[in-house]
């Protein structure tokens, strides 16, 4: 594993990227890299963590464990948690999912930036959710939806508690008191990025499920609007975005 230590000399910023033994958090780190960004990846288990440029380093961390975790955040001008924003992506293989685990990594990724005094915490999460992120709602038109797969599922994770679990994961982000954005996106596709992702405000009512710029989306323009985000200061006006892609 690689030294997360910073050279103060740089000019690059640094993106500390959670969550990188994911589909969604390879993505990330693939996209700051290509902009020539320092990235640091970190993951609980390093084995997974893919090796995209050996300018990206990798850490092994720990919730329970705050030295690797304060490590990974070293120098770093902003966090990407990469969640999975599919709560119906349950048994998927590489899916960083939301969980128990994820409510515990969140909670130390802010305990950590607040000790480091990293001031920019860019999140994803999912369009099941809406409404305030201090007490967001599980969409009611999505719970029938929802409970429907987890019985398909047979014996994978519940999708409807794990959109629960984001919920949890989004209120910790709210009341973190740092600079933060939550961006809300629907399922992912493996489909290459349109490389022109837009944000619509997302802190409202409940957005359309079968609205087809918001319903599904290529992971790799959630990476990139991710980063976007994670370059510049919050909007306090606009802190819920739902990510949105024209075909």
């Amino acid at each position: 594993m690689s030294s997360a230590h910073h050279d103060p000399t740089s000019a690059h910023p640094r993106i500390a990227v959670f969550g990188a033994d994911g589909l969604l958090g390879e993505a990330v780190a693939r996209d700051a890299l290509l902009r020539s960004l320092e990235v640091v990846s970190a993951a609980e288990d390093p084995t997974r963590l893919a090796r995209i440029s050996p300018a990206q380093m990798l850490v092994r961390i720990d919730p329970g464990d705050p030295v690797g975790l304060l490590d990974a955040l070293e120098g770093a001008d902003a966090v990407v948690l990469a969640l999975d924003p599919d709560a119906a992506a349950a048994g998927d293989s590489g899916a960083a999912g939301p969980g128990a685990d994820d409510v515990d990594l969140v909670m130390s990724v802010i305990r950590g930036m607040r000790r480091r005094r990293v001031p920019r915490l860019v999140a994803s999460s999912s369009l099941a959710l809406h409404g305030d992120p201090a007490a967001p709602r599980v969409d009611r038109s999505l719970r029938r939806v929802l409970g429907e797969i987890g019985r398909e599922l047979r014996g994978a994770a519940d999708p409807a508690a794990r959109a629960r679990d984001l919920r949890r994961c989004e209120m910790l982000v709210a009341g973190s008191g740092l600079d933060w954005t939550l961006l809300r996106a629907g399922r992912l596709t493996d489909l290459l990025g349109t490389r022109s992702p837009r944000l619509v405000r997302a802190d409202g009512a409940a957005a359309d499920p079968q609205d087809p710029r918001t319903r599904a989306i290529p992971r790799e323009d959630l990476a990139r609007a991710l980063v976007d985000q994670a370059l510049v200061a919050g909007d306090p006006r606009a802190r819920v975005r739902a990510v949105a892609v024209d075909s």
